[in-house]
């Protein structure tokens, strides 16, 4: 799988790191690696081109939507970088029954709980991102060394 995403500079880590330490976690894709494109200029393909640069004023460059828009004192740029994965599974707009649905849903959440236990906070839970494995197979037990966890899923 190619994905690309636009982060902001400090952010552009977490996803390979996630992918990196979750390895083998409830069949987190395999990370293969990372980069961000160069553009004709040199320099990363960054959205920085559309932002306003030194001695232009920033008001410039924003929409007045609403009456109480604020202009910010630092235009957010954000740089393009692609990640190549291996995933296994299809969307979640394929199982056969509603009752398949309530099965992938029902083994996703151990997945999302065990990279919250490891400090990884997933806020985009949608039918690309929890996949139907079909055939089912089978992954290691889920392990937690916080004991209200582990009594929780026992």
């Amino acid at each position: 799988v190619v994905k690309h995403s636009w982060y902001e500079e400090k952010r552009h880590k977490v996803e390979a790191e996630l992918l990196t330490k979750c390895k083998g976690d409830f069949r987190t894709p395999n990370h293969y690696y990372s980069f961000c494109p160069i553009d004709p200029r040199g320099g990363p393909v960054s959205t920085a081109r559309f932002l306003s640069v030194e001695g232009e004023l920033l008001e410039e460059f924003q929409w007045k939507i609403r009456n109480d828009s604020q202009v910010p004192s630092h235009p957010q740029s954000r740089t393009l970088w692609i990640r190549v994965t291996k995933l296994v599974g299809r969307s979640l707009v394929h199982p056969k029954t509603p009752w398949d649905l309530h099965i992938v849903v029902r083994h996703g959440m151990p997945g999302w709980l065990s990279r919250l236990l490891k400090g990884f906070l997933h806020r985009d839970i949608s039918i690309g991102n929890v996949l139907m494995l079909d055939p089912p197979v089978t992954t290691k037990p889920f392990e937690s060394e916080t004991p209200a966890v582990e009594q929780l899923m026992a």
